[in-house]
């Protein structure tokens, strides 16, 4: 049976945030509003502090954002990875966090990071 990918399909049926975030990531890092904002996703009332689950989350990001975000927000995970100072996905291993916790913001203050400047 042969399969076929559309990548382009694919990043276009993301949420407008999801893309957003992905943007981001392409700039230079003094220009990326979640390593300038960090301090303010930390801070935030909306910040949650989430121990870490190795059986589900060891190396898998991707995974942590699924189950806190839901399907279409699991690539949300590099302002995961930058509010949590994790260098790689390979890093996503509970004793890259102090006290086995990740940090993890609401989508509402995601998207309010977004629309700064």
């Amino acid at each position: 049976m042969p399969s076929t990918t559309d990548l382009r399909g694919f990043i276009n049926s993301l949420p407008t945030a999801v893309k957003s975030i992905l943007k981001e990531y392409d700039k230079l890092l003094t220009e990326n509003r979640f390593f300038k904002y960090k301090e303010y996703l930390l801070n935030h009332d909306d910040t949650k502090s989430v121990t870490f689950d190795q059986n589900r989350w060891e190396y898998r990001p991707h995974m942590f954002c699924f189950e806190q975000y839901g399907e279409s927000y699991q690539y949300t995970y590099p302002v995961i990875l930058t509010l949590n100072k994790i260098r790689s996905i390979m890093e996503f291993i509970p004793s890259s966090f102090e006290d086995s916790i990740i940090y993890a913001p609401s989508m509402s203050v995601i998207q309010k990071v977004l629309e700064k400047k």
